[in-house]
């Protein structure tokens, strides 16, 4: 992400969080997932997609996979649905392999975080010990946005100890990193969309948090690049000494 936005420029950067945006973000990419179409359609069933910028793809074999992480909607209900709410607000194109959909995260539309007041981000799984965090994280951060991590168990510890704010406790209610069950975990995710919505929050402290998630995102980048360049130029200093050692 770091080589594709910042060195390469394939899509610009959100310059500043807009603390006074009505809407939030919610990109669901491969759909099929409890934290995906699964929560897309809780928010629906409780009135929270007025105020969201959402995606949705789906074509007959995705909307069969997907039925199965959404069991309290009928097959009409959960149609009906589908039909509703399929889009891109970026208009983004995946292209699919071996079944399945495809999309590396860039290119995207910077003004989805400009115009987002926090984006829930619906990660890889559920259920990855430890947390498996992606370019949806990373793209978030680098964008100034605040989130919610619809992902895996104590994602928000995690992150944490990478030296990211995260914003899962500055509602006075219970966090959602570290419910066990998913389904749970998923029900406290609303509540933190709720208490957003409510706007009852400090910016100038979440304006704060943003700005270190975006430069420590930067940080944590160029050290991980320096690290690879190391490892590469190691690798390559070693076959030298053998292409060396092994010479007539």
């Amino acid at each position: 992400m770091y080589q594709l936005t910042v060195i390469h420029q394939k899509s610009k950067i959100n310059p500043v969080w807009n603390p006074n945006a009505s809407q939030y973000l919610f990109l669901t990419g491969k759909p099929y997932k409890p934290q995906r179409v699964g929560l897309l359609y809780k928010l629906y069933r409780r009135g929270l997609l007025d105020r969201c910028t959402y995606s949705l793809f789906m074509d007959p074999e995705m909307q069969k996979k997907s039925k199965v992480v959404v069991p309290d909607a009928s097959d009409e209900q959960f149609s009906a649905f589908v039909q509703a709410h399929t889009t891109s607000p970026d208009d983004i194109v995946y292209f699919k392999q071996t079944g399945d959909m495809h999309y590396g995260g860039v290119p995207y539309d910077h003004t989805m975080y400009a115009n987002s007041l926090f984006r829930v981000v619906s990660e890889t799984s559920m259920d990855y010990d430890p947390p498996y965090i992606t370019e949806k994280t990373w793209l978030t951060l680098l964008n100034r946005n605040p989130f919610i991590i619809a992902g895996d168990l104590n994602s928000c510890k995690y992150l944490q100890s990478r030296g990211i704010e995260t914003f899962d406790k500055i509602f006075d209610i219970p966090t959602y990193d570290d419910i066990v069950e998913n389904n749970s975990r998923l029900e406290h995710i609303i509540a933190h969309v709720e208490q957003w919505l409510n706007g009852n929050f400090n910016k100038t402290e979440v304006a704060d948090m943003v700005e270190h998630n975006h430069i420590r995102f930067l940080e944590l980048a160029v050290q991980e690049q320096q690290q690879l360049e190391q490892r590469i130029n190691y690798s390559a200093s070693e076959i030298d000494i053998r292409d060396i050692l092994t010479k007539d």
